[in-house]
């Protein structure tokens, strides 16, 4: 008998970590609502919790794809990528 796997074997590669610019401080928050259920409310739970931690954002920047079972279209990530420093995106399964 011969059994498949499906999932490949991990692979090295090779990047650094992320560095941030310093604190967030009065940097712009977005986020992208991915269209899953109830991921709006997570995302504003999410939200609350970073608005109300050491720090301030500006107003948030929030782009909703229609579906989750669209891709985000190049005008949303475009709008995420010009005005938001940092962005929060949906949850997956």
């Amino acid at each position: 008998m011969l059994i498949l796997r499906p999932t490949p074997e991990p692979t090295a590669t090779r990047g650094s970590a992320w560095q941030s610019g310093g604190p967030l401080v009065a940097r712009s928050l977005g986020f992208l609502i991915n269209g899953k259920p109830n991921v709006d409310r997570l995302l504003e739970s999410v939200r609350a919790s970073l608005e109300s931690g050491p720090g301030a954002f500006a107003v948030p920047i929030v782009v909703t794809k229609p579906s989750a079972s669209v891709p985000a279209d190049a005008a949303m990530l475009r709008k995420l990528s010009h005005e938001a420093d940092v962005a929060v995106v949906g949850v997956g399964d």
